[in-house]
């Protein structure tokens, strides 16, 4: 009969060791995936972010051009019709 404090022997250290190896490859693998997870997370977000500013830049560059153009065609529009006007007939 055995007692329930004896000293562990070599193999079950062993046994412990293996448990505890596979334990930390178990959890290598999951950080290694989610890490693939991220990264793959990241490079969608930069794309989606190098679009966005695109849009951004086309919309602030048009705004501009309105703003700074639309005095210019207003007080160059009464020239043009009269061109126009002037070469119809």
């Amino acid at each position: 009969m055995q007692s329930e404090n004896r000293e562990p022997t070599l193999g079950d250290v062993l046994n412990e060791l293996r448990s505890f190896k596979a334990d930390v490859d178990q959890r290598f693998t999951k950080l290694e995936a989610d890490v693939k997870e991220t990264n793959i997370k990241f490079d969608a977000y930069v794309k989606a972010s190098d679009r966005l500013l695109g849009v951004a830049t086309t919309i602030i560059i048009t705004a501009g051009t309105v703003t700074i153009l639309s005095p210019f065609v207003q007080s160059v529009a009464p020239a043009i019709r009269s061109f126009l006007g002037s070469n119809a007939g």
